[in-house]
């Protein structure tokens, strides 16, 4: 099966190319890490906080935005690197990789041009089937899980429009969706074995504990960068396969 393929060649892709890989993203994710040790639950910010809870302080809420932003930010210059290092051999010159901020740009522009696209179909969608089938609890989870595939399906027809902005390639909506046009089934395996993966790989986290502690900081954070990779190497991977037209090796 082609998904099954494409996500075990993707794996494939970073074990061989583990040592530049780490050269290329030790020191941007070697930042995060640290913001996210001093900051160990950024994402959770307390936002419902019950009577005898209080709230972080605003210093505190804003560390927590401000390692956010980081995250976003290196998200976006290791998928660059491992885009180029992939599609053009691009290599790395030294732990401090270079920075390319046009394509970081042009990245997350695509990527916050895919989110609003589907975004706004899933709202329309979205309330249209619940003037249909009713607003009950039961009919919305139904309804949600729906959509929620749909949307995972739209947006790995677009991906490769990713790949392509971190290799200056102008590459459009319309051409990434032409060429992934028949690879339902490639989605749903490629994404359904990326999840169990993921699942998989993150489960020994429940046994290690205190989040603070060394073992799950350190665990933690490999799982999180290995998965980091394997992501953008998905996303490589269905541009060379779907865009270029190469086989898989």
């Amino acid at each position: 099966m082609l998904g099954w393929a494409i996500v075990k060649h993707s794996v494939q892709q970073v074990w061989e190319n583990r040592d530049e890989a780490l050269l290329l993203t030790l020191f941007p994710y070697g930042i995060l890490v640290v913001l996210q040790v001093l900051f160990p639950e950024p994402q959770q910010l307390q936002l419902e906080a019950g009577p005898d809870m209080e709230l972080p302080p605003v210093s505190m809420a804003l560390g927590y935005v401000f390692v956010a932003i980081v995250g976003v930010i290196v998200s976006l210059w290791i998928a660059v690197l491992w885009h180029r290092l992939i599609l053009v051999n691009e290599r790395g010159q030294g732990y401090i990789p270079r920075w390319h901020g046009s394509r970081m740009a042009s990245y997350f522009g695509r990527g916050l041009a895919i989110a609003f696209l589907i975004g706004v179909c899933f709202a329309i969608a979205g309330g249209i089937l619940g003037t249909l089938f009713g607003q009950t609890q039961g009919s919305m989870v139904v309804i949600l899980v729906f959509l929620g595939a749909i949307a995972i399906w739209a947006f790995y027809r677009l991906c490769a429009v990713l790949p392509a902005a971190a290799i200056d390639d102008p590459l459009t909506f319309a051409e990434a969706w032409n060429a992934t046009k028949g690879q339902g089934g490639t989605i749903f395996v490629l994404v359904l074995v990326f999840m169990l993966g993921s699942l998989l790989m993150q489960l020994p986290l429940v046994f290690f504990g205190d989040p603070s502690g060394t073992l799950f900081v350190v665990y933690s954070a490999v799982v999180g960068w290995f998965l980091t990779l394997i992501g953008a190497s998905v996303l490589t991977t269905f541009y060379r396969v779907f865009i270029e037209k190469r086989p898989l090796d």
